[in-house]
């Protein structure tokens, strides 16, 4: 059964970097239903380059009216995730990691989307992604295999180093993070994944942080 999975982001390439393959994999394999919601174009001309890589990877996308590098929690922030919310009614949240080693715009989003998420979707799983920079203390316990999406993956970021020319979007990174996070699923195979912190999880009558049973 298909889901409908909410992807919640401060900046185009975001959703990439932090769950590109997870996109391509769901849409070829579930033909699921996704919603890329951006805070802000992000500047550097990314907001061009954003609906090819929507259309490469399958999903649909709204961009809000908020200022890259200086998105802050309020209340319009958390309006802005309320009528997204409510709207689309997902399964299945992804958003940012809390890390005190990225974009404040980043932590924002991820503040804003919980607190809409609790009172419009209370049984919506939500999961959090990898920081673009390496975090110690993120921990992943949800680890989605992009093996077979990883040169789809690779491809959408392509688009975006073009304009942005980063370190992280290089290729060789980003297969080296997906390879590290494999070897911990499947010791000693050549299994890529992406991996996401579980916030929350609902079964039954019950909200569960395990990772059994996600739509993933």
């Amino acid at each position: 059964m298909a889901s409908k999975y909410l992807i919640a982001v401060g900046h185009p390439d975001d959703e990439v970097l932090m769950c590109g393959g997870t996109i391509a994999s769901q849409m070829k394999i579930k033909n699921d239903e996704i919603r890329v919601i951006l805070t802000s174009d992000g500047n550097q001309d990314r907001h061009d380059v954003l609906p090819h890589v929507a259309h490469l990877l399958g999903f649909e996308f709204s961009i809000g009216p908020f200022p890259a590098t200086n998105t802050h929690l309020t209340g319009e922030l958390v309006s802005f995730f309320d009528q997204e919310i409510r709207d689309f009614q997902p399964d299945v949240i992804v958003t940012h990691s809390l890390s005190k080693y990225q974009s404040q715009d980043h932590n924002s989003v991820h503040r804003a989307v919980v607190i809409s998420a609790s009172r419009l979707v209370p049984t919506a799983t939500i999961l959090v992604g990898e920081p673009t920079f390496i975090d110690p203390e993120f921990n992943p316990v949800i680890f989605s295999d992009i093996t077979h999406a990883i040169e789809t993956k690779l491809q959408a970021a392509e688009l975006y180093s073009s304009s942005l020319g980063r370190a992280y979007m290089a290729p060789k990174y980003l297969r080296d993070r997906a390879a590290y996070w494999g070897q911990l699923v499947k010791p000693g195979e050549d299994t890529l994944c992406e991996a996401f912190v579980l916030v929350r999880h609902y079964q039954g009558e019950t909200v569960l942080a395990d990772s059994q049973d996600i739509p993933m």
